[in-house]
């Protein structure tokens, strides 16, 4: 793949029919709104599943309602890139509502999240499952003849994986690869914190507890129905999107770059869009997620496209770009869980490597 054929950014932008960068607030409010709806109702259901015993029934009622959990997110996401409306209050009341509705700090996420789009693909300065080098997983796993440390090494990744605990590891200590520090999303440090900011960190910080207060008073009053009215959909939240995220970023062919080989347009090529199993599941997956696994090519490299204009955008930047863009992975729980059950790596950073492309390779 020859990347010196990418065009200029802004050259790419003007090929693009500009009505997709229009936002419509009108149509984001009604996703916000729906996503909000539908939780209400499956909370309903939930609640009166519970209240008469049919436990299985509430397991999977508090699933659909975790899926609509993680459509939330989403919309919060898309405030947190300013594509929601051109007014910033709103993207900030909305999305401040929607991710500590989640227990995630809004502001202290939209910027690290920031930084991941600023520094796609880079291997320096990424903060999104970015590849472990060889040498680190050989500080963890000793050598590749270690069949036990590789094995414990596996199933500790499956596991944070799978349950979405990774993304809560996330949240409270995160690596800033810019800063060359960790810090906390929902505690405010020098690297969340400026005198501009410092006002949106404390009130993400308020905000966020008063959501965890709130879940803590309605767990010891009610605790089964917290626990399928919120928790277990919560879980299913982090869950996907721990799973939408990684795919995304992770595939036997993905390409990564050392800082001295990357740029923006480069990195965003290192994600990737995806497909579902047949055209109906596509298409309800793709409304009820608002597109997020979908068109996310072109979403990394023209954040502010509104997530309902991203497959006419899509249909743009293949007419430019294809050779880099049109290809496509099933989205699938079977290739998620093989690339999981992988310790997938990137050689070390040399005088003599740091220019090159790196393809992920299995340990």
């Amino acid at each position: 793949m020859n990347f010196d054929k990418l065009p200029e950014l802004n050259e790419l932008k003007r090929s693009f029919d500009q009505s997709v960068f229009h936002k419509s607030t009108f149509k984001s409010l009604f996703y916000f709104f729906f996503d909000c709806a539908a939780i209400t109702l499956l909370s309903i259901i939930s609640y009166s599943l519970v209240n008469n015993g049919l436990w299985p029934l509430a397991l999977i009622s508090a699933a659909l309602s975790g899926s609509f959990f993680w459509s939330l997110f989403v919309v919060g996401h898309d405030c947190g890139h300013g594509s929601f409306s051109s007014s910033k209050s709103l993207n900030y009341l909305v999305g401040y509502i929607s991710h500590h509705f989640l227990l995630v700090p809004y502001y202290g996420w939209a910027m690290s999240h920031k930084k991941h789009h600023t520094f796609h693909g880079n291997l320096e300065f990424d903060e999104s499952h970015v590849p472990i080098t060889f040498q680190r997983w050989m500080i963890v796993v000793q050598n590749r003849e270690n069949r036990l440390g590789v094995f414990l090494a596996k199933t500790y990744k499956f596991l944070m994986y799978v349950t979405g605990a990774i993304y809560f590891s996330y949240l409270w200590m995160s690596y800033q690869a810019k800063d060359n520090a960790f810090t906390s999303h929902y505690i405010p440090s020098k690297y969340l914190k400026t005198d501009r900011n410092k006002l949106d960190v404390y009130a993400g910080l308020v905000g966020y507890l008063a959501a965890l207060i709130a879940v803590g008073v309605s767990f010891y009053y009610n605790p089964m129905v917290t626990l399928f009215l919120y928790i277990l959909p919560l879980v299913v939240c982090y869950h996907l999107l721990v799973m939408v995220t990684y795919m995304q970023h992770h595939f036997p062919e993905s390409k990564w770059f050392y800082n001295e080989n990357w740029n923006y347009l480069k990195g965003a090529m290192t994600s990737m869009d995806h497909y579902y199993s047949n055209r109906l599941l596509d298409r309800a997956v793709s409304f009820f997620w608002h597109r997020i696994s979908t068109d996310h090519i072109v979403h990394h490299i023209f954040t502010d496209i509104p997530h309902y204009n991203l497959i006419k955008a899509t249909e743009e930047m293949n007419k430019n770009i294809g050779e880099f863009t049109e290809k496509k992975r099933l989205f699938s729980y079977r290739n998620y869980f093989n690339f999981l059950w992988t310790l997938d790596f990137v050689e070390d950073k040399n005088d003599d490597n740091k220019y090159e492309t790196f393809t992920v390779k299995k340990l």
